[in-house]
């Protein structure tokens, strides 16, 4: 019965809001299983989630992708480093961009935000803060809170 439930969800989700594709970038493996569900649940579809930067860069191009959900510290290719590469496109400027950091002050927010993210959650990420984040974004066009069942 709660698998039927959740499956009638997620179909609400995307009849009212269209399949939106993503990308998670996060060398966390917990972090990106965490974001997986919670997208999931909002009709959000991840087509590839990657521990590197690297790795990730050839996914988003091939994919068409409409949000990257994007941890800003890494090694080897931070979070900005990669933005900027796919800010630095045609087809990369079109993707929303959200990045999340354990670092939430005023300054590293607008250093993100600068740097061409289009949203900013900070750590630890709720289903909350993303869901207002995807909204606020366009990625969503409301709370799910707002759906009615018929």
């Amino acid at each position: 019965m709660v698998k039927n439930f959740l499956k009638l969800c997620r179909e609400i989700k995307m009849t009212r809001w269209g399949e939106k594709k993503c990308v998670i970038v996060d060398d966390n493996t917990t972090n990106r299983e965490v974001a997986i569900e919670m997208l999931e649940s909002l009709g959000i579809k991840v087509v590839h989630q990657s521990p590197s930067s690297y790795h990730a860069l050839s996914e988003v191009f091939n994919k068409g992708i409409d949000l990257i959900l994007l941890d800003w510290h890494m090694p080897a290719m931070d979070g900005l480093e990669f933005l900027d590469y796919v800010r630095g496109t045609a087809e990369g400027r079109k993707i929303v961009v959200i990045v999340y950091s354990a670092i939430e002050d005023g300054d590293s927010i607008n250093i993100v935000m600068r740097s061409g993210a289009d949203g900013f959650i900070s750590k630890p990420i709720t289903f909350e803060k993303l869901e207002s984040e995807l909204i606020r974004t366009g990625i969503l066009s409301g709370s799910f809170k707002e759906a009615k069942v018929k």
